[in-house]
């Protein structure tokens, strides 16, 4: 009797074991984060981008904008760092050059403002970028400004410059 009550513990637990372990990978396959999809590189020549202009590329289905900013404009990066909702958010956002994807938190499409004097934050506007459908409004490196309904700042595409251009390249971060 003590043998047979025994092999009946021990395959009980083996079948919960064997339960548990499929429950386990149905759960994990349901709640796992997709990866983020490869994309295939584009170059984009800058030579014919004068400082102060801007235009925008078709990559993967995303509007990328690229924007050769002048001395001024990057003087008025370090004038409005207080006024940004996370002034630590730099990285690669202080070169010569913003490239940055063209849309705002909710897909809407942003658009360029220049500097018009125009009262913000205290202060006469400084130039940038402003969310179409929210109104958000983020400084010329893609950065959100405080008081803005958007909390993060305008996403960034993997991107590295060479030998006059650039390669918007791996995955979108």
């Amino acid at each position: 009797m003590g043998r047979r009550l025994l092999l009946q513990v021990v395959l009980k637990l083996m079948f919960s074991v064997a339960i548990l372990g499929a429950l386990w990978v149905l759960f994990a396959a349901a709640f796992q984060r997709p990866e983020s999809p490869r994309l295939s590189p584009l170059w984009q020549s800058l030579k014919d981008l004068p400082a102060g202009q801007m235009k925008f590329v078709q990559w993967q289905q995303h509007r990328v904008l690229i924007l050769h900013r002048t001395p001024q404009m990057l003087a008025d990066l370090k004038k409005t760092h207080q006024l940004l909702k996370r002034p630590d958010s730099v990285g690669e956002r202080t070169g010569l050059y913003s490239v940055l994807f063209a849309i705002g938190e909710l897909n809407c499409p942003v658009s360029y403002r220049v500097a018009d004097g125009t009262a913000f934050l205290g202060r006469s506007w400084p130039g940038g970028f402003v969310d179409l459908c929210d109104g958000s409004r983020y400084d010329v490196a893609g950065r959100v400004f405080k008081e803005q309904a958007a909390d993060d700042d305008l996403r960034l595409p993997a991107y590295r410059f060479e030998k006059g251009g650039l390669w918007l390249e791996g995955v979108a971060q």
